[in-house]
């Protein structure tokens, strides 16, 4: 490798021309070797949180009544649009149930699809290799392959966003008068590409193309590479906005006469207007409130391994730019800069918000590690500089895994600072493997140090395979040993079990399960039956009629599920109380549970 000889960038190779059976292979590489890699571990986790399980419960009320909308389930209300409950309800009725892969795999589909529309465009703005390459980015990106395993509506709104910018670049891009039909075809598929994002989320998605669409066009009009008209006709945007409402406008008032016409006022103000700060009482009842600089920080973290390169990557992009290849660099750079902009002005801020930026910042990073392997390092104090620094925080990077393993594994080492400090479940269960874990850890940590110095010595093909080879490590020691021993101490699913198998051989006729427990989703997905559930703020009502089972008069027996500090109230007041079923003595378990017999008393109107 070679560095460049001027400090002038050289021009890039023009997209290629026709379809060839190198991109036959291409294709089917892409498509096989990400499914392999983000397949595995969807179904042995369980569902967690909010979001994952609340998805499942509503799917399977599609199914159960089979209603095209449901706006309801019996723990809360829905706040999303149908079309991602409508997908996971698709596979689960092809798989015959909800299950935990039923629930993720729409997910992992769109995510692979994501990748390949990045192939494509890197193809279509560059060259193919440039289109392997941010494809390889783009799935190795920390946030990016977890969001491929999980159920949320981030990686289809992703794919929407994706779609939506590689078809209005076609749109852009096409050749002869901005009315031909070629043009109009891309423009249309984009338009409805934003529709199944709208249709999935709400308008985020729409304003992040839109955005970054409507400043590439103003930045081509200012530097002459088109005219306004032109662009605006190639573009459709009022056809188009039509097109998105009428494909979205039923969804919407479906799910608004599902909701006895409460939905609409509460996804626009309470979901969409609130958390953007612009709405009566703006953000302040949310929890994810964050600073503007928010997300330039945790961006490092979510963009692992790339993010250390972000800086000298869009250096390169503005110097060629500048210098040559101004269309291209800038439609990246927009659509990566534009939405980032966006999203750190919105008041409630959230990691999985992130995943819409994600193709065009591996777009960023692709380019810039071509030019790397094909060129050499190029000339430029800022990008040689960007470069370098990245290179010595993975180097240092890697002594901090290797102390921080030897610290998990035996913090006796460390003196009572090691023993003092109390580690995230996460770390715990990465402790708890011991050995192999240990031969992990330090095998990461010999390949990032081989990739330091290879970057250093200007070997960058053994550096890029080096950085992929050991996030493709990281993350399946991450999915087959960290997970499973995480899940184990965080999950409700086997309280579930726990309580499914005393049922079982205790038949009672204490009837369904009631859970009075806050947002319990998880255990209501898995507990057997149809459980009663008791809302937040019904629940002191709800305890107010809880009596011992021995006591006598009226009341009708129940299996009730409680949290442990409810339990222990109630055991002081009324007790002595059994434990039927418990989460055990698990500090690392937020909101342990206890399942007990207990007497339900009519409350004072008879109810």
């Amino acid at each position: 490798m070679t560095e460049h000889s001027d400090t002038t960038p050289r021009p890039t190779t023009g997209p290629p021309g026709r379809w060839t059976r190198t991109d036959t292979i291409s294709v089917i590489a892409v498509v096989v070797l990400t499914t392999l890699f983000f397949l595995p571990n969807i179904a042995s986790r369980p569902l967690g949180g909010t979001v994952e399980a609340k998805s499942a419960l509503a799917a399977r009320k599609l199914l159960r009544e089979h209603q095209l909308f449901v706006a309801e389930i019996d723990v809360a209300l829905i706040n999303k649009p149908p079309v991602f409950y409508w997908l996971i309800a698709a596979t689960s009725a092809l798989a015959g149930t909800v299950t935990e892969w039923t629930v993720r795999l729409p997910n992992t589909l769109a995510c692979v699809a994501s990748v390949l529309l990045v192939w494509a465009l890197g193809r279509r703005l560059w060259d193919r290799w440039t289109g392997l390459v941010s494809a390889a980015v783009l799935a190795t990106m920390v946030q990016f392959r977890w969001m491929a395993q999980a159920a949320r509506t981030d990686s289809v709104v992703t794919f929407s966003v994706a779609a939506a910018l590689f078809c209005f670049w076609q749109a852009l891009s096409a050749e002869g008068d901005s009315r031909n039909r070629r043009s109009w075809c891309w423009s249309i598929a984009a338009w409805v590409a934003l529709a199944v994002g709208v249709g999935t989320k709400g308008p985020v998605g729409l304003a992040i193309v839109g955005l970054s669409i409507a400043s590439v066009v103003t930045l081509r009009r200012i530097t002459g590479e088109g005219r306004l008209r032109d662009d605006i006709t190639r573009l459709h945007p009022f056809a188009g906005l039509l097109i998105v409402v009428a494909l979205t406008a039923p969804l919407y008032l479906g799910t608004e006469r599902a909701s006895n016409g409460t939905f609409l006022r509460r996804f626009f103000l309470q979901e969409n207007l609130a958390r953007a700060g612009i709405s009566t009482g703006g953000a302040a009842g949310f929890k994810k409130v964050h600073p503007v600089y928010y997300y330039l920080t945790t961006l490092w973290v979510y963009a692992l391994p790339w993010s250390f390169f972000i800086p000298a990557a869009i250096a390169l992009s503005v110097t060629t730019a500048k210098r040559c290849d101004r269309g291209r660099e800038w439609f990246v750079l927009l659509a990566f800069t534009v939405p980032l902009l966006f999203l750190s002005l919105v008041a409630v801020k959230k990691w999985s918000y992130l995943m819409p930026i994600f193709p065009a910042l591996a777009l960023l990073c692709g380019r810039f590690w071509t030019v790397l392997l094909r060129e050499g390092l190029p000339r430029g104090w800022f990008v040689r500089w960007a470069t370098w620094t990245a290179s010595a925080l993975y180097a240092a990077l890697a002594l901090v895994l290797a102390a921080g393993m030897t610290w998990l594994v035996n913090p006796d080492l460390f003196g009572g600072v090691g023993k003092s400090v109390k580690l995230p479940p996460a770390l715990v269960a990465l402790s708890r493997t011991g050995f192999i874990g240990l031969i992990v850890v330090f095998s990461a940590s010999a390949a990032t140090a081989i990739f330091s110095v290879s970057v250093f010595r200007r070997k960058f093909r053994l550096a890029f395979a080096m950085l992929v080879c050991v996030t493709v490590l990281g993350l399946c020691t991450h999915s087959f040993i960290v997970e499973p021993g995480y899940w184990s101490m965080q999950s409700r699913r086997d309280f579930a079990r726990h309580v499914n198998a005393w049922r079982t051989k205790h038949p009672s006729p204490a009837g369904p399960v009631t859970v009075c427990a806050g947002e319990q989703y998880e255990l209501l997905f898995y507990l057997a039956g149809r459980p009663r559930v008791v809302r937040p703020p019904d629940a002191g009502a709800f305890l107010a009629r809880v009596r011992n089972p021995d006591t006598p008069g009226p009341g009708e027996t129940a299996l009730v599920v409680v949290e442990e500090e409810v339990f222990e109230t109630l055991n002081r007041s009324i007790g002595p109380l059994q434990r039927i079923v418990s989460t055990g003595e698990n500090d690392c378990v937020d909101q342990p549970l206890v399942m007990m017999i207990v007497k339900l008393v009519p409350s004072d109107d008879g109810t």
